[in-house]
């Protein structure tokens, strides 16, 4: 049961017939509407016209939260609930972050290899599970709570980073995860959407150290492998920002024109041998791989 309030004289709930009975016909009467299903599509109706056709027909988020002290906040995650069981969607708590750490609402998150071997149970044995474990570990969302001690984040902040815990058992795949601000979070700069930003975590912190251990100058010549995948793509758009020549692994022409439009200077096709198509290019070779 969820209280509203009723604008233009409507009424709202979900269309059956115990929700039909629920609605206030006034612009200024708080509106209490009791949906039997919180997963059904809600109508909105004019109240003087409710045996005619709905005017709109819109989702409705209903939350699991609730005033009620008692009740458990809930929220959706994609979890994994044992070894060698297949993941899969659940509701977990509502995590409440601890000191030093702040509780972002995900609007997106990113796959990456490492999310795969949780999710095949290849990681038994080398990190501690706690069941459920919520898959995903990069992210981009906005602050939602901050716990004691958190400085330099408020409520309200677009971030964007990945989930850094000792533990597998917090993860990005669901609407909320519990972060420490000392590790694993940036706040997300201006023009940057979330889906954009949710793809920079583990690829992006890969490539930026493989860049800064190659130490890439403006006179150099660099060969990118893997240049069309989520590591190879930012290590290619670095390495051509610092000025460098680049050489990219690419096959299709899909990947070719992509690798170019990032600024690849050649390509070369890494199901043929990659090492006589360099010095074909390069006689005396690169200076970085």
């Amino acid at each position: 049961s969820t209280s509203l309030t009723a604008v233009h004289r409507t009424v709202i709930a979900c269309g059956c017939q115990r929700c039909r009975t629920s609605g206030a016909d006034s612009a200024r009467q708080p509106l209490s509407v009791s949906v039997c299903d919180p997963s059904r599509t809600v109508i909105v109706v004019p109240a003087s016209n409710w045996n005619r056709h709905s005017i709109s027909v819109v989702r409705w988020n209903w939350s699991n939260r609730s005033n009620n002290d008692n009740e458990r906040e809930l929220m959706k995650v994609f979890a994994l609930k044992g070894f060698d069981q297949a993941p899969e969607v659940t509701e977990v708590d509502l995590p409440t972050p601890g000191a030093g750490e702040v509780r972002v609402r995900v609007r997106a998150a990113s796959l990456n290899g490492f999310d795969l071997s949780v999710a095949n149970s290849y990681l038994k044995g080398m990190m501690e599970h706690r069941f459920p474990v919520v898959l995903g570990k990069d992210f981009a969302g906005e602050v939602d709570a901050a716990g004691p001690d958190v400085q330099g984040y408020q409520v309200g902040d677009r971030v964007f980073g990945v989930v850094m815990k000792d533990t597998l058992g917090d993860g990005s795949f669901g609407e909320y995860v519990t972060v420490p601000v000392a590790s694993g979070i940036a706040k997300l700069p201006d023009g940057i959407d979330f889906t954009e930003a949710a793809a920079l975590g583990l690829a992006g912190t890969a490539a930026v150290d493989a860049f800064d251990a190659a130490n890439v100058t403006a006179d150099q010549t660099v060969l990118v492998v893997g240049a069309t995948g989520g590591v190879g793509q930012q290590v290619l758009q670095l390495a051509v920002r610092a000025g460098a020549t680049v050489i990219a692994t690419a096959h299709s022409a899909e990947e070719i024109e992509l690798v170019t439009k990032l600024g690849a200077a050649h390509t070369v096709d890494y199901r043929g041998d990659v090492v006589e198509q360099v010095h074909a290019l390069y006689p005396d070779g690169v200076d970085a791989v």
